[in-house]
């Protein structure tokens, strides 16, 4: 089935890594598909305690800046200046985290163009013959077994004085595209050879003649 047209322009967007427009009061703001050097900095954010009345205004940074050397300089004055000198409510900011949210994942494309769920079936593990998979849990995990053929993802980059861990991964890809990249990668399921019918063993014809006495002592 055709994906619709809004899952193909989506799917353009994450490719291009094209911008959505917010308007915060008069200002207007430019925000990108999220790297995931962004991500991880929300999520300290989220998870550090008694950061509460803050905690809008330093994700709505983050979104904005999304960018290693400018969460690194400018995140700390910006979410200041959002939040002291603004004064910008929460509600001001609904429409920043919003899109910021959207921007974190292709779940729409993967959604849309039936990627997430060409594996439906294949789960369950009634087969004794089957394969057992374990999936990775974390996010790290099959990052790192898909740079086993793509180790540029992995490098690190010294620019002056910072080394940047797995440059290419948390600076340059987006994490909606790593999304594509590592879950639309083709996968080829081979079917198990279906068994010839042969004489059955002795123990299998006992089986079936016990089974028939139960059912005629019924």
């Amino acid at each position: 089935m055709q994906p619709n047209i809004e899952s193909q322009n989506e799917l353009n967007s994450i490719i291009e890594n094209l911008p959505d427009f917010v308007k915060v009061r008069k200002k207007i703001y430019k925000i990108k598909w999220l790297h995931p050097i962004t991500i991880r900095k929300i999520n300290q954010i989220i998870l550090k305690e008694g950061n509460d009345d803050r905690a809008s205004h330093q994700t709505a940074a983050c979104i904005i800046l999304n960018n290693f050397f400018k969460l690194k300089f400018i995140y700390p004055f910006l979410w200041r200046w959002f939040y002291y000198v603004k004064q910008y409510t929460e509600a001001d900011l609904t429409e920043v985290i919003a899109v910021g949210k959207k921007k974190n994942s292709a779940s729409i494309v993967l959604r849309e163009y039936h990627i997430d769920d060409r594996y439906e079936g294949y789960d369950n593990g009634d087969d004794e013959e089957r394969s057992v998979f374990y999936p990775s849990r974390t996010r790290y995990g099959a990052v790192w077994d898909f740079a086993k053929e793509h180790s540029w993802l992995m490098q690190p980059k010294r620019i002056l004085f910072w080394t940047i861990p797995m440059y290419h991964y948390n600076c340059t890809m987006t994490n909606a595209q790593l999304d594509l990249i590592i879950s639309d990668k083709p996968v080829s399921y081979l079917k198990p050879e279906k068994k010839k019918f042969g004489k059955p063993s002795a123990g299998a014809v006992e089986k079936a003649i016990e089974k028939f006495k139960e059912r005629n002592k019924k």
